[in-house]
């Protein structure tokens, strides 16, 4: 009774989480008089009301900013609030649900005890390799873990073999053999390049684009920081178009295999990391009350949908089920990737021809966005109801053909620098792609860890954002020592790339 959530309050203020105490809860371990063990067992129930219920549940009016989120399309929909309960792990979900006379649904998905959780399996983490732990028999399970060590022990060998020939003053016969190396990789990145060919300005618009700010630098985490992403379209269309011309004018031949072929290399294996630790791993990072959502909404969608996010088409080939959930942005740049020499070849054959045709899809670029929220109704903003979410996301938010119009003005842009193009900028540029992959995770293992209900205010989420973003940049930096820098290492060898280079591109 004491972990059970019992008063509540702030209702009225739309206080929708009431979690008692998880931990008291789920660590109770009795054995009764007759010699059986008695476990503790947390149920996360909701119940469901809209505005118009609550204010005539409490015959009070309801605060004059929610009056005014009303005129918003959902916001007078179904309101979950949630409260969480221990009873014996005997119990079963319709005598939880009899003891709040049915006005409280719960369902076992969201029920927690220490006699079903989980087995443990061999995890990600260093530490479930040296410690004995429980043997899986899964054998995605052994696959992961055997990749794992397998990268790692690269890692290792490659940064101990340049280490002794550093000090044994040997030089390196090529850069295959270090590929790999800590030492190498984490001097490329913390070291800042200084190359007119560059265009350098774009790592600023890249590093503040991860820390969005609207007017306040309080409001860094703001309901539309989604409309960030348009800038790194942006950024993909100018530096398409720029690296093309300027190939071309260094006599590079166009070779659209090779073109493609780089891209594909450029994205998959740090992606292939992150979709093997969604499906392997995460179910195990944490627990919480709000903990099983992540296995039914980011490992299962991982374990059924891993092919289309490698292919890059999930923003298409399937509903709302996303593996790696930031990835939909990969996959629209992936297309537009495929799609831009259709610009690309008449910008260089024709100039003025090629600039019309940039025009005219800039048009339509704005055209269709317009076209499906008039026609879906979809508001302006997220701030609304989960199925309206959905409906924004899938209809519009990840499409290729609502999100083409950045990413062709990218192409028509000019270079910009002085502060964008700083020494810092480089560095968190150099980790971007890192920090795409990663954040979203760090995000979700700390909001479904949480076991006590998190009060708003702009301090509270200032610290959550800069631990956040500590916490990304950390793991990020393992993400690209250990994957993405070494394979950008082989690809060059492998195709005789030098570091720089126009021909990075074909």
């Amino acid at each position: 009774f004491d972990a059970s959530a019992k008063s509540v309050d702030g209702l009225l203020r739309f206080h929708l989480f009431h979690l008692g105490n998880f931990e008291e809860c789920y660590n109770i371990a009795n054995i009764t008089h007759v010699g059986r063990m008695v476990y503790g067992k947390y149920c996360l129930g909701s119940i469901s009301l809209n505005s118009t219920e609550i204010e005539e549940l409490f015959a009070v009016n309801i605060s004059s900013s929610r009056k005014l989120m009303h005129k918003q399309r959902g916001m007078n929909r179904q309101i979950e609030f949630y409260f969480g309960f221990c009873v014996p792990s005997g119990c079963t979900i319709r005598d939880v649900q009899k003891l709040t006379s049915d006005l409280i649904h719960f369902s076992e998905d969201f029920c927690y005890s220490q006699n079903t959780s989980p087995e443990l399996t061999w995890g990600a983490v260093v530490t479930m390799y040296i410690i004995n732990l429980i043997k899986s028999h899964d054998d995605y399970q052994f696959i992961f873990r055997s990749i794992l060590l397998f990268f790692l022990a690269l890692v290792i060998i490659s940064t101990l073999f340049e280490i002794v020939l550093f000090y044994l003053k040997i030089e390196i016969p090529t850069n295959l053999m270090t590929a790999f190396s800590a030492f190498s990789n984490g001097k490329k990145l913390l070291t800042p390049v200084s190359n007119p060919e560059i265009l350098l300005c774009l790592n600023g618009i890249k590093a503040i684009s991860m820390m969005w700010w609207e007017e306040d630098t309080l409001n860094m985490i703001i309901i539309n920081g989604t409309l960030s992403v348009d800038s790194f379209f942006t950024i993909a269309g100018l530096v398409t178009v720029y690296t093309f011309l300027k190939a071309c004018d260094n006599g590079v031949e166009f070779n659209i295999f090779l073109y493609y072929l780089h891209r594909y290399i450029r994205l998959t294996p740090s992606l292939a990391i992150m979709v093997l630790i969604h499906s392997n791993l995460l179910e195990h990072l944490g627990n919480g009350p709000l903990w099983r959502g992540i296995y039914n909404e980011f490992v299962i969608d991982c374990k059924n949908y891993w092919w289309s996010a490698l292919l890059y088409i999930q923003n298409y080939a399937h509903g709302h089920g996303t593996c790696v959930p930031q990835s939909w942005y990969l996959s629209v740049d992936f297309q537009l990737y495929l799609l831009s020499p259709m610009i690309l070849i008449p910008l260089k054959k024709r100039s003025t021809i090629g600039l019309i045709w940039i025009g005219i899809l800039i048009a339509t670029g704005i055209i269709i966005p317009f076209t499906i929220t008039y026609t879906y109704k979809i508001p302006a903003f997220m701030l609304t109801f989960t199925e309206d979410i959905q409906t924004y996301m899938w209809r519009y938010y990840k499409q290729t053909h609502t999100r083409f119009g950045p990413y062709v003005i990218g192409m028509l842009a000019g270079p910009i620098n002085l502060i964008l193009s700083l020494p810092i900028f480089q560095f968190l540029s150099k980790l971007s792609y890192a920090m795409y992959l990663v954040h979203y995770l760090v995000i979700t293992l700390r909001y479904a860890s949480m076991k006590t209900v998190l009060y708003f205010s702009n301090e509270n989420l200032m610290t959550s954002f800069w631990g956040d973003f500590m916490v990304t940049l950390i793991f990020s930096v393992l993400l690209c020592l250990m994957f993405e820098s070494p394979m950008i290492v082989l690809e060059r060898h492998i195709f005789g790339i030098k570091a720089h280079s126009d021909n990075n591109w074909f």
